[in-house]
């Protein structure tokens, strides 16, 4: 992914915490989001992006007036620098997951598409003998019950019909959802967005495998498509899990986005960096932090 200008840097991203109810402010150009806690705490949140020393100086003050009591940064690169002299813990959430797939999209779309798996290319053309129809919605309610039965399928949570609207609503013409179906029913369905230069699978959902007709294969060839036709140079499918590793919470997905292509790129694993130890502890004993975060992505 290009490490300028990501969408989680972007207005758009700073126009959907506020909706969501969280504080968004800049240090020089790095947005920082502030969330609330319990006993008049914060935390803070610096998405995709690497402060210099001198910009950590600034974000260590702003943290101190705004009682928070740590700072959780995901990287936009591999190697990163946090400042010495506090406590750092490894998210065990991973909302911003370390490991990403890109797939360039500087070829003809004949020559993406000849860059997907065997496998990849036969479930695109038996989608299309199906007849699976593609198209643009705006059902927020229906795409959020798909999820929910995804999420229940899969084992993750899902957000509500409203925060997909207001993440439609923060993006505008730079996200879409896109929804595969036959003449009965909605097979797949996902939200993209077009931020700068990249293309990024954002949420996906489908009914049970055996009955989709490979419709999800098919959504992403369509959404790779969209974002070549926006001028887009690379599509980010978000988060797989690292090599070598089958138990990783997202291996089965990691399977699926394997099919196109593309090669994994490794960020700085998302951390704590804790400010104030004693009480971060005390609200992540008591579930507080896990489930701020549990929906957040």
């Amino acid at each position: 992914m290009s490490k300028m200008e990501n969408l989680w840097q972007s207005s758009p991203w700073a126009c959907l915490q506020k909706s969501l109810g969280n504080t968004v402010f800049f240090v020089e150009d790095i947005l920082l989001i502030q969330r609330k806690l319990p006993l008049g705490k914060t935390l803070l949140e610096i998405p995709r992006a690497c402060p210099t020393e001198k910009q950590w100086h600034t974000i260590l003050q702003e943290a101190k007036q705004r009682k928070s009591i740590a700072i959780r940064i995901a990287p936009n690169r591999e190697n990163t620098v946090l400042p010495k002299g506090f406590f750092a813990l490894r998210s065990a959430s991973q909302r911003f997951p370390e490991y990403t797939r890109i797939i360039p999209l500087s070829g003809s779309e004949e020559e993406i598409f000849s860059g997907f798996s065997s496998t990849g290319r036969r479930h695109i053309r038996q989608a299309e003998k199906n007849s699976v129809m593609i198209s643009v919605s705006g059902d927020t309610e229906q795409f959020s019950n798909l999820i929910k039965k995804t999420a229940s399928r899969d084992g993750f949570s899902a957000h509500g019909k409203e925060y997909f609207q207001k993440f439609l609503k923060a993006f505008g013409e730079h996200a879409i959802l896109l929804v595969a179906q036959d003449e009965k029913e909605w097979l797949a369905a996902g939200i993209f967005v077009f931020w700068k230069n990249t293309g990024t699978y954002y949420y996906g959902a489908s009914i049970d495998p055996s009955r989709n007709k490979n419709a999800p294969t098919l959504i992403q060839w369509r959404a790779i498509q969209e974002a070549k036709k926006r001028g887009c140079t690379e599509y980010d499918f978000l988060g797989v899990a690292p090599e070598n590793d089958p138990n990783h919470r997202l291996a089965r997905v990691s399977t699926f986005k394997k099919k196109f292509g593309g090669e994994v790129e490794k960020y700085a694993p998302e951390t704590y960096l804790l400010i104030s130890p004693f009480v971060f502890f005390l609200l992540n004993s008591g579930k507080v932090l896990r489930n701020l975060f549990r929906k957040k992505m």
